[in-house]
């Protein structure tokens, strides 16, 4: 990637992951992008080309403001081996002078948001944590707004949302079938402590369950069956933004250890909102490894113990 004079520099971004952390991806990028008046392309097939559970590029479904990243820019050919050529060289290389920018571990680096940006970038990491694009939340929120209309069943979803002034998006995340021994996912301890932590703040409460195995949720939380209304209908891959979309319409929130809740709580829009986060930690291998780290949660928001 080249370097001339008075060239406005362009930073690809490398779309990776879940739509949670696709999204991560994409806003620290724009902010980066904003702060140095440059443009900002998408890389949306790399970031797939080996993903082992089938991911694919989501961010379709929103009204980004960003391209489809040319094949130069995407370091084509051999993404991969350019990739690893340009992180060993660049890196004890500053942010501002390198023309790959790769992230390193998980907990926020602040140095990205001192970065000034003069030549052709790719940039690639997951970049998880609100500091990152925080100073520009409104162009992020506006990026994130659906792309098209909602169809019926949504919309109707999403009225009757409206009319409840306690309605709670609550996620519950399956990493592991229930019962699992070493899985990843939030107890049903946390679940119980952050539904009492929210009912001693607000009056009756109405659920909204989201969540990959919706029936094994239900059962598992136990409640009874007019407290809580279970979102079902958007049942693929495709139609998950959906599901988020729903979930900012609600007030409140109890979220899993999953970035698709994170975005569904942060992109909620009621200025009172309560939001609910296990309380978990990334020093035990092998377990909660993608949550617990610094910069990840918002200050805001309140972490629940899982025990």
């Amino acid at each position: 990637m080249t370097k001339t004079k008075n060239h406005k520099p362009t930073i690809t971004a490398r779309i990776a992951g879940g739509l949670g952390n696709q999204m991560f991806i994409y806003a620290a990028a724009r902010r980066l992008a904003h702060a140095n008046h440059a443009t900002l392309t998408l890389d949306m097939e790399n970031g797939f080309s080996r993903d082992g559970y089938g991911r694919f590029y989501q961010l379709d479904c929103f009204a980004l403001d960003a391209p489809r990243a040319s094949p130069r820019q995407c370091l084509q050919p051999f993404n991969r081996l350019r990739r690893k050529y340009l992180a060993r060289k660049h890196d004890a290389t500053p942010f501002s002078q390198a023309p790959f920018i790769k992230q390193k571990g998980v907990a926020f680096n602040a140095a990205l948001l001192e970065a000034k940006i003069s030549r052709d970038c790719y940039f690639e990491g997951l970049w998880q944590g609100e500091a990152y694009f925080k100073d520009i939340g409104d162009i992020i929120r506006a990026d994130f707004a659906l792309a098209w209309e909602p169809e019926a069943e949504n919309a109707a979803m999403a009225q009757a949302i409206g009319q409840q002034e306690s309605a709670t998006a609550l996620h519950v995340r399956f990493f592991a079938p229930p019962g699992a021994e070493k899985s990843d996912n939030a107890t049903l301890a946390y679940y119980r402590n952050a539904m009492a932590a929210l009912e001693k703040k607000i009056d009756n409460p109405h659920y909204y369950i989201f969540s990959d195995r919706p029936h094994d949720a239900v059962d598992m939380l136990d409640l009874e069956s007019h407290r809580f209304t279970l979102v079902t209908h958007n049942d693929s891959a495709e139609a998950a933004p959906f599901d988020m979309w729903l979930m900012r319409q609600c007030r409140h929130f109890i979220i899993a250890n999953s970035t698709f809740s994170w975005w569904g709580a942060w992109l909620g829009e009621a200025e009172d909102k309560l939001v609910f986060a296990p309380e978990l930690t990334n020093d035990v291998v092998g377990k909660y490894a993608s949550w617990g780290f610094d910069g990840l949660l918002p200050d805001s928001w309140t972490t629940v113990a899982v025990a």
